[in-house]
């Protein structure tokens, strides 16, 4: 989970006020993956069911839509 500091706030804001192409894109990826390893985020394998609240919170902050819903309606 991150947590909203004003850190993360004036880099979000850094990063929208100035489009990034797609290399620079990778390179940030990069450089949070890199991030997480350091944190141990992937020192532990998870569950499927452990998933299932992540891909909730995916769909509603993407307003990701279920199989077979109409996007016309959405």
């Amino acid at each position: 989970m991150i947590k909203r500091t004003p850190e993360l706030d004036a880099f979000e804001l850094q990063r929208l006020r100035r489009p990034a192409g797609y290399r620079e894109n990778l390179a940030v990826l990069e450089q949070l993956w890199r991030f997480a390893r350091e944190m141990g985020a992937f020192d532990r394998p998870r569950d499927p069911e452990d998933l299932h609240p992540d891909i909730r919170y995916a769909r509603a902050i993407n307003r990701l839509r279920t199989p077979g819903e109409d996007r016309e309606r959405a």
